[in-house]
């Protein structure tokens, strides 16, 4: 999976200088950290008490694993997260730093292990909706739309941003388009373009419904008018070839993808398309 779709929210830059006894508070926004106070030794609460060594290698590995996720280096930040809940599995804020595995799992394209963080998650946490969403993404790649669906009908009966409500939207258009929910697919892509009418990929996904759901004259129209007006968009053109492809119209995808390639020389998925299209069109000839 491409690390742009993945959206670590709970990022930190922290420089660690050793050594002095640091207490780490996990929220929401990301770890804070400050030195230890004689008070922090005295608390009785079990789960908030930690050795003053202990206490250093969590701050160290929580602090190194936010770094490391600041620079995308994600293998690495999943070690100092893992490190660190070995540490203090039971801390409050446990689930935090597993939602940033989750997120790490996605980005490596581990689905499963992805759902299975975020799952763990809202079993003792049912309202947090970052990690619902997430598992809606989870559940969309390994191809569960049902599952999707009920994640994202639960989001989408709360207030919430424009913003948050336009991605929401957009998940459950393609959870419904995988579900031939086509009708109320294409209501939902409708959605995120009346709150976000230069969204180019909703308009790209309303495309896709009309041409799954049966529409393919307007799909076809509709997919070259935006061809037009957004020229260097390779993920159109790439979807206009798989159009023409289904058609048998194999010379004129094949130009599309040329075009693509053009622009995008070393984009993997376009250059398996295109050879997945020139094989074929050998084996008719």
């Amino acid at each position: 999976m491409k690390r742009h779709l993945l959206l670590l929210a709970i990022l930190l830059a922290v420089t660690m200088t050793a050594v002095a006894q640091i207490r780490v508070d996990l929220n929401r926004e990301g770890p804070t950290l400050r030195p230890l106070q004689m008070s922090d030794y005295d608390k009785q609460e079990p789960e908030v008490r930690l050795t003053r060594q202990d206490s250093t290698d969590y701050a160290n590995h929580v602090a190194r694993a936010f770094n490391y996720l600041a620079t995308d280096s994600l293998q690495q930040a999943r070690w100092h997260l893992e490190k660190a809940l070995n540490l203090w599995p039971s801390a409050p804020s446990t689930w935090i730093l597993r939602h940033n595995l989750g997120r790490i799992a996605l980005a490596e394209g581990r689905f499963s292990a992805a759902y299975a963080e975020f799952d763990r998650i809202l079993k003792k946490l049912p309202e947090e909706r970052s990690v619902r969403k997430d598992r809606a993404t989870a559940s969309l790649e390994l191809g569960h739309a049902r599952e999707a669906l009920e994640d994202l009908n639960l989001l989408l009966e709360k207030e919430c941003s424009d913003s948050l409500r336009a991605s929401l939207l957009f998940m459950r258009a393609s959870a419904r388009m995988k579900s031939r929910l086509y009708a109320d697919a294409r209501t939902d892509v409708k959605a995120v373009l009346a709150l976000q009418p230069s969204n180019e990929n909703a308009m790209l996904l309303l495309c896709a419904i009309d041409w799954q759901g049966g529409r393919r004259e307007g799909a076809m129209m509709m997919l070259s008018g935006f061809i037009n007006a957004h020229p260097q968009n390779t993920l159109a053109l790439s979807m206009r070839a798989a159009f023409l492809a289904e058609q048998g119209r194999t010379e004129a995808a094949l130009l599309d993808l040329e075009d693509a390639l053009r622009m995008e020389p070393e984009n993997l998925e376009l250059l398996h398309q295109r050879d997945a299209l020139t094989k074929k069109r050998k084996k008719r000839k």
